[in-house]
């Protein structure tokens, strides 16, 4: 279980970097386009044809295999070593999409809420009305394999029905979680560890009591 939720905040983590590394290489491209301005210099510039979003991922390969030498063009490193760590990045990062669109909508916190092995029932109407629709189940833990399209659809869903309460109880539970997580705190429990789990069945749906409850002791 530990595993499974530390591997959300990995994910998210790597998701964060990938975006700040693009943030950079955009600031960049802009600032040297007002510089090429000024200087009434016309012709493209040294990295014009690379976007910010392959020149970030560029960067975290050589920040985690810096080994490993770049190719001229990343279609050259097909079935080299290079290839295959970048196709695992690019994997990875797809893989941790709708975790970033969850924490984004209720806080860090969320990451440790929800249950590896919950399911998610998702229905994909039929565009015939001679066949029948088909509805999907997956498990939370795979959660990154829901396309992008109907993850959010269920999200607003969520946010709308029952936002209020789940950010509450996220931002409770991200107060401490991540010193938790990466071990720099050893003491602190949260509150709901010490109750029963069927005192904790037995508070209604969204119940305030159960926001306290995320709190450390």
């Amino acid at each position: 279980m530990v595993h499974s939720i530390l591997r959300r905040f990995h994910l998210v983590r790597l998701l964060e970097h990938r975006a700040e590394r693009e943030q950079r290489h955009e600031t960049e491209r802009q600032a040297g386009r007002r510089t090429r301005k000024r200087r009434l210099v016309k012709g493209p510039s040294q990295q014009k044809c690379m976007k910010s979003s392959s020149l970030a991922l560029a960067d975290l390969m050589t920040e985690a295999y810096p080994h490993l030498e770049k190719p001229p063009r990343i279609g050259d490193a097909v079935g080299t070593e290079y290839g295959k760590k970048y196709s695992t990045l690019r994997h990875m990062l797809a893989a941790g999409r709708n975790w970033n669109v969850l924490q984004q909508a209720f806080s860090l916190g969320i990451l440790a809420l929800v249950p590896p092995g919950a399911r998610l029932e998702y229905e994909i109407p039929s565009m015939s009305a001679f066949e029948p629709s088909i509805i999907h189940r997956t498990k939370f833990n795979r959660i990154e394999r829901v396309p992008a399209p109907v993850f959010d659809a269920f999200l607003a869903i969520l946010v709308k029905l029952r936002g209020d309460f789940i950010r509450s109880v996220s931002s409770a539970i991200s107060e401490r979680i991540s010193d938790i997580l990466d071990r720099r705190d050893l003491y602190s429990r949260y509150k709901f560890e010490t109750i029963d789990a069927r005192v904790l069945r037995s508070h209604s749906l969204d119940a305030p009591d159960l926001v306290d409850l995320c709190g450390t002791e």
